[in-house]
């Protein structure tokens, strides 16, 4: 028999045997269902398969912040690498909570594959057991005490259901990871330029945009030195952008005649800077009166500005009063979007059949991401 084979069949009993210890408490109101799919999830992040999104970074922000929170806790057996496969899967009881599990082969000593998956649960609503606050206070208290990654941290955790957060505000996320990126840190530095390049919580501009983006590499930060090294290219678009005033004027002219094509056109140009001066405030208003004049597009991203707090004050109402509208015309993207609003309660009452029944609609209409919220959240 093969003596790997053989050494599976040996040790395999022992795990069986190996102590569990409980140390992660769950969000109120999680599942089994709901645990697992975060653990799987963190898992990824941990190892490096996927980011938590696909442009902010929070892995260094996990590693800057770890020293602050973990402190001389010990975080292995959280995730535990058998010692034949050398693959890393998730301990959980029969709830699926997290629990450690010790080793009889490797150390169950905290190591950044461990650091990192708990650090992950923690940023997604998780406490440690013997924690007297939650993970949400603690960034919140070293944040109010000046230290840039916990800073930058909390301003994450405004961005994420489910944190801990008392709410969803791209505002507090923007000022906030301002405030890190000030002190020079370049993480922070760099997520305020995507901040600035998507407009979240912030109005949309490509000149702070490239700022941050160049300190954050001149700062060292590897995610953003090939920005640097674009940095002429990207400063001629620029000046190219300015000098785009071929078309303007007869996009004005249609948009005062009443044409909702038109108007959003004219909108998207006030916001991009593109052929006339940067107005986010110029560009909600040709935005609302393409929205109300029925444009479906116009009325989907009016509700993404109110969602996001793109250049306004972020307001959930309204951003379900547009996405409403857009969603009732068969809109995907629209009823996608509301579904995550009536799940998560925000400017209307939690109602979990209301969320299912816009994510069948969108997943009907063919926004993928409607059936993939059916099977993770249903």
């Amino acid at each position: 028999m093969n003596f790997r084979l053989l050494l599976a069949f040996i040790v395999t009993p022992l795990f069986s045997t190996l102590a569990f210890g409980e140390e992660l408490i769950a969000p109120a109101g999680s599942t089994k269902e709901s645990r697992s799919t975060d653990m799987g999830r963190c898992l990824g992040v941990a190892r490096g398969a996927f980011s938590l999104q696909d442009s902010y970074s929070f892995l260094g922000i996990f590693d800057d912040l770890k020293k602050y929170v973990l402190k001389d806790r010990n975080t292995g057996g959280f995730v535990y690498t058998t010692a034949l496969s050398g693959r890393s899967s998730p301990v959980v009881n029969d709830e699926g909570y997290p629990v450690r599990m010790e080793s009889l082969f490797n150390s169950n000593a905290s190591d950044d594959l461990s650091d990192r998956y708990v650090m992950c649960l923690l940023f997604r609503g998780y406490r440690l057991k013997d924690s007297t606050k939650t993970f949400f206070e603690e960034v919140r208290d070293l944040a109010n005490q000046g230290v840039a990654p916990a800073q930058s941290g909390l301003g994450m955790l405004y961005q994420l259901p489910g944190s801990g957060a008392e709410r969803l505000d791209y505002n507090e996320f923007a000022r906030l990871t301002r405030k890190a990126a000030e002190q020079g840190y370049p993480i922070a530095q760099f997520n305020l330029s995507y901040a600035y390049a998507l407009g979240d919580g912030v109005e949309r501009n490509a000149e702070q945009a490239l700022h941050w983006m160049v300190m954050a590499a001149k700062g060292g930060y590897a995610r953003a030195m090939p920005i640097l090294q674009r940095q002429q290219r990207i400063q001629a678009e620029l000046q190219s952008r300015r000098q785009d005033v071929a078309g303007y004027e007869a996009d004005r002219l249609a948009a005062q005649s009443g044409d909702a094509k038109a108007q959003f056109v004219l909108a998207t140009r006030f916001e991009d800077g593109k052929g006339v001066d940067r107005s986010m405030g110029q560009a909600i208003e040709w935005y609302r009166k393409s929205a109300t004049n029925g444009l479906i597009d116009a009325q989907t991203y009016l509700g993404v500005i109110y969602d996001k707090g793109r250049g306004t004050k972020q307001d959930d109402m309204e951003a379900v009063r547009w996405y409403q509208k857009a969603a009732e015309r068969g809109y995907g993207q629209a009823q996608y979007n509301l579904g995550v609003f009536h799940f998560y309660g925000r400017g209307v009452e939690v109602n979990k059949e209301q969320a299912r029944k816009w994510f069948e609609r969108a997943r009907d209409s063919g926004f993928a991401k409607g059936n993939e919220a059916l099977k993770e959240l249903f």
